[in-house]
């Protein structure tokens, strides 16, 4: 599963505005790496918030019972039980998410970074860092207990939940005539919904994306820019599509349909984006607990094949005993007058006891330790 674009992010947090707030948290769970569960609840309902970090954060209908107890997830957990959200906030069109909560006179926030590797952290109400699923020192900021959170700096302000200024896209496209961009460089950086969104303006357009900027024409540059318009317009009026190969697999996704971008995919309509992305990602976890075994799983195989390969051992063993067993019964008798021979003699040669006992195959005789070798049929 792709990671999520700041427009897809946009349209997502759209969605969960309306469903969230008013919920209290019931319990925070750590289902795997970078993966959680929100459990919140209000006056008999009942809803389960899955964040995969840098990929989606959406209102599940089917519930990962795991969970992974770190120092961490109980560590959020005391700071965010019980409290009810108030609101959602993204960063302009930055791929972070604020989730503030409410307890008394108590505010906490719960931000969840979508971008690079991702990252969880809570905050107080003033912004001050109190728990942080990864620490990091960057150039600008801090990310660590005691910190104050500063939001990442972006470049791509243009576009957001509330509108699009075309003016503002426009200057920076003039300043990437100066830096010999191509448009679709140009538009990437200016705008910031995400490139698939960019190559798509401009294929359907037929505006090839490796044009210089400094060659856009004044009309080209115009239609661009109302097709852009119409696309941050799927915000709020999404319609998105899931993609499934020809095997029925689900294989990707959009806020609309953008067949001629997914060829050789089947399009499947949905209400929201929400349910889009939790079919997805249910899939993509599904298919991939078949095919991973759990630390657990692979400790009792490996248990397992150690006792079968001792099992087999002592097997040959028992076999080569019996064997031997055999053999001493058939030739007990002889043996038995080989022990008395050597007794009596004290002192016996190796040859005196081959001419002695034919019947016999003498290996050896070690005068010293008492002992004669012989080998059995």
């Amino acid at each position: 599963m792709r990671e999520i674009t700041a427009l897809e992010l946009a349209a997502l947090v759209n969605e969960l505005r309306q469903k969230l707030p008013g919920l209290y948290v019931d319990k925070f769970y750590e289902i795997d790496e970078n993966i959680f569960r929100l459990r919140l609840s209000k006056r008999g309902l009942q809803e389960d918030l899955i964040i995969d970090l840098t990929k989606t954060m959406n209102l599940t209908q089917y519930v990962e019972k795991g969970d992974n107890p770190s120092n961490f997830s109980i560590a959020v957990r005391k700071q965010i039980t019980g409290f009810s959200i108030e609101a959602l906030e993204q960063q302009g069109i930055d791929r972070v998410v604020t989730i503030r909560m409410r307890k008394g006179d108590s505010t906490v926030n719960l931000i969840i970074e979508m971008f690079g590797k991702g990252n969880l952290v809570v905050s107080d109400g003033s912004m001050k860092i109190l728990l942080a699923y990864k620490v990091h020192d960057f150039k600008d900021r801090k990310i660590r207990p005691g910190e104050q959170y500063i939001n990442p700096k972006g470049t791509a302000m243009a576009v957001h939940a509330q509108g699009f200024d075309k003016k503002a896209v426009s200057e920076q496209l003039e300043a990437a005539v100066a830096a010999k961009q191509n448009i679709y460089q140009a538009l990437s950086r200016a705008l910031g919904i995400g490139t698939i969104y960019v190559a798509e303006v401009l294929d359907s357009l037929g505006v090839d994306r490796q044009t210089p900027v400094s060659e856009i024409t004044k009309e080209e540059l115009s239609r661009i820019l109302d097709r852009v318009e119409k696309v941050t317009g799927y915000i709020t009026e999404h319609e998105p599509v899931l993609y499934r190969d020809l095997e029925g697999k689900a294989a990707d996704y959009s806020l609309y349909d953008m067949d001629k971008s997914h060829p050789g995919l089947v399009a499947e309509r949905h209400r929201d984006i929400q349910e889009v992305l939790d079919i997805l990602s249910h899939e993509e976890m599904s298919r991939v607990a078949k095919n991973v075994k759990s630390a657990k799983e692979e400790e009792i195989e490996s248990s397992i094949a150690k006792q079968e390969s001792i099992l087999s051992e002592m097997d040959s063993q028992i076999a080569a005993n019996k064997t031997a067993g055999e053999a001493i019964f058939r030739n007990m008798g002889m043996v038995n007058k080989l022990i008395e021979y050597a007794r009596a003699t004290r002192k016996p040669t190796k040859e005196e006891l081959k001419k002695m006992f034919p019947g016999l195959v003498i290996d050896d005789v070690d005068l010293k330790e008492k002992t004669i070798t012989i080998e059995l049929q």
